[in-house]
């Protein structure tokens, strides 16, 4: 009996054009092995190498609800982890800051961080996914997530998001809010004047 040929597998799993789906397709998930996740300008592609060949597909995310990646994977999850502790850590000491319980959990139960992890999910897309993925080729992965996230804090202005984000889950805008606020723009006080007496404020008298 022959054996198999050393990179069988490899080819049998690796994926092709024609196994995924289409951007106006909607799939709860894409399984992928033996490949390598990777990010550049043009979106998120499994790299195949089998033997000395090597391709790239493109996946589209935007059709995926989840993205399962197989034994076979590699992807940098040291350096996703490293920017997602940071993450923690910032959400942590703002709702701290802003007088929030940190066990106030709406999707996460059970933790007393659970409104840590609730709050963090809402950046995740956006900051500790993307960095994660253009760190799959450095050699210390940790140690460049905690860099590049702090350095790309600035620009994305992650604390007045958090405050104004917490504030938004715990008290919803419903209007009201806009409503009071103008109301309280619009209240002016009165002025006195020891010869006059009461006078309306928001008035230039200095012509008079």
């Amino acid at each position: 009996m022959s054996r198999p040929p050393r990179n069988a597998r490899q080819r049998l799993a690796a994926p092709t054009a024609a196994m995924l789906p289409r951007i106006g397709d909607s799939l709860s998930f894409l399984y992928i092995d033996v490949a390598r996740i990777v990010q550049d300008d043009t979106g998120v592609k499994a790299l195949i190498e089998v033997g000395d060949q090597k391709r790239k597909i493109a996946l589209p995310t935007a059709a995926l609800g989840c993205l399962l990646l197989g034994p076979g994977v590699s992807i940098t999850s040291r350096a996703l982890s490293a920017a997602n502790t940071c993450l923690y850590g910032i959400t942590h000491a703002a709702i701290n800051a802003i007088g929030c319980s940190p066990g106030l959990g709406f999707v996460h139960t059970g933790t007393s961080h659970a409104f840590v992890y609730d709050v963090a999910d809402l950046y995740k897309a956006e900051l500790t996914l993307p960095l994660a993925f253009a760190l799959h080729d450095v050699p210390d992965p940790e140690g460049e997530a905690r860099r590049s996230f702090r350095d790309g804090l600035r620009l994305f202005r992650l604390l007045p998001r958090l405050v104004a984000d917490v504030q938004s889950l715990l008290v919803p805008d419903d209007g009201t809010r806009q409503e009071d606020a103008q109301e309280a723009s619009e209240e002016l006080v009165d002025l006195w004047d020891p010869d006059l007496g009461r006078l309306a404020g928001g008035t230039n008298y200095g012509h008079d």
